[in-house]
């Protein structure tokens, strides 16, 4: 460190005669390598700090797109299972009423209740099974 590159801060300025011939200059010299040094490494530090915001900020997005994501899945899970109760029930009396005495169109009326039940119960449970496989 000693020995090696050195900054300096020259002034110089020309000292004029009286007519205003440049007679001179006067000069001073004033070594800054210190000076430079540490506002190099004040700058390298505000960049360092930049880049840490930024991934911070990253992360943090990140963090609440997991968390939005975790809530969306349990309220489909919570949804899903609200539906399906109520809608087994649905299915189950529609299956009941059809060892009932009913006529041929009651009973078609029936099976396309039951079978969309069916499917849409299938459909809840798919949802189900999805969002516990995702969420481990």
């Amino acid at each position: 460190e000693q020995f090696g590159a050195k900054t300096f801060l020259i002034y110089v300025e020309p000292v004029f005669s009286k007519t205003g011939e440049t007679i001179g200059v006067n000069y001073m010299g004033m070594e800054i390598t210190d000076q430079v040094r540490k506002r190099e490494r004040m700058a390298k530090l505000r960049e360092e700090i930049a880049v840490q915001k930024a991934k911070e900020t990253e992360l943090n997005k990140i963090i609440h797109i997991t968390e939005e994501t975790m809530r969306a899945k349990q309220m489909l899970a919570t949804m899903s299972h609200e539906i399906r109760s109520p809608l087994s029930g649905v299915v189950s009396m529609a299956e009941i009423l059809t060892t009932t005495k009913i006529d041929r169109e009651q009973r078609q009326l029936l099976d396309v209740m039951i079978s969309s039940g069916d499917l849409v119960l299938q459909l809840i449970n798919d949802i189900l099974d999805l969002s516990k496989v995702e969420s481990g």
